[in-house]
């Protein structure tokens, strides 16, 4: 019955107004014997129509990729987002993905970032998203700076900009299903998140905040300020647990360059044993931190 809804509501949602001068089409992508997402209900694409065999081509290759993504994970973490009915739409840049949907743009919603390559919604019927009844993930083949400068990504599929953003994505999806999976209540109007409401997580992110050098706070601020926010940290150690997630190249002092994954590792070493506990616990915390890696604690 969700799997009809899906389509149902797919469809409506893709009626849209004429005045939302982005709306495109979007169209069930089904891999035979795939299974959870491309099984006709959980994985859309509404990118743009290849202009070319080329084109027609890395798009095919795009789509493999992002289903792909939820294949890396177990069957229980797979099991989740199928029965929470989370559907994955592919558009060609977050422009279209925001006028199709109708996203409501304010100021806890802000326009597509530049070089920003998807965003999700784990909140059904959300402020930002009233006419969506279930969590959604946005993935796009562009980003805006790209499609801006006319597509410039001639050869290959980019795996990184598509599957491993997809990653990051469901990290966000996780960060509210585990939390109602664990019971835990709503903060007030705000519902509630591992991020927001497990004790575990916001111990160790406040360990690792506190113990940050101030060489790595100022990398943090000037080159991937997403870090500063709990649920980012927590959707880029998902997605480093998953298969690496996507984010920018850190240049570090002296002119050395390493993964943002491999930049969180370093520095936040606390959030970082938790997400290995949670992660493969299937969304249980840790009862206990490790006094190694969270600074000597033994209690949260």
């Amino acid at each position: 019955m969700l799997g009809a809804l899906a389509l149902m509501t797919a469809g409506f949602l893709f009626a849209a107004p004429a005045a939302q001068a982005n709306n495109v089409p979007c169209t069930p992508y089904v891999i035979s014997g795939s299974g959870y997402p491309a099984d006709g209900l959980h994985l859309l694409n509404c990118m743009r129509a290849p202009q070319n065999s080329s084109e027609a081509s890395r798009q095919n290759q795009i789509k493999n990729s992002v289903n792909g993504a939820p294949h890396i994970l177990n069957q229980v973490k797979r099991n989740l987002l199928l029965n929470n009915d989370v559907v994955i739409y592919i558009f060609s840049n977050g422009q279209d993905a925001f006028d199709t949907l109708g996203i409501i743009q304010s100021a806890n919603e802000p326009a597509p970032g530049m070089t920003e390559t998807g965003r999700s919604w784990s909140i059904p019927n959300g402020p930002s998203n009233p006419n969506i009844p279930r969590p959604i993930i946005t993935i796009w083949e562009y980003s805006v700076q790209q499609w801006n400068n006319g597509n410039p990504i001639t050869s290959g599929y980019q795996y990184a900009q598509t599957g491993k953003t997809t990653e990051h994505e469901e990290g966000h999806i996780f960060d509210r299903l585990w939390a109602v999976q664990l019971g835990y209540p709503p903060i007030g109007t705000i519902p509630s998140t591992m991020t927001n409401a497990d004790i575990a997580w916001l111990s160790a992110y406040s360990k690792d905040k506190a113990n940050l050098s101030a060489s790595a706070q100022s990398i943090i601020n000037a080159q991937s300020p997403r870090l500063n926010k709990s649920n980012e940290l927590f959707a880029v150690e998902f997605g480093s647990s998953a298969g690496g997630g996507w984010g920018p190249t850190i240049t570090l002092p002296g002119g050395a360059t390493q993964s943002e994954s491999v930049f969180v590792k370093n520095n936040f070493k606390c959030t970082t044993w938790y997400m290995q506990k949670l992660y493969a616990a299937n969304g249980v915390p840790p009862a206990n931190p490790s006094p190694a890696a969270c600074y000597g604690a033994t209690i949260w």
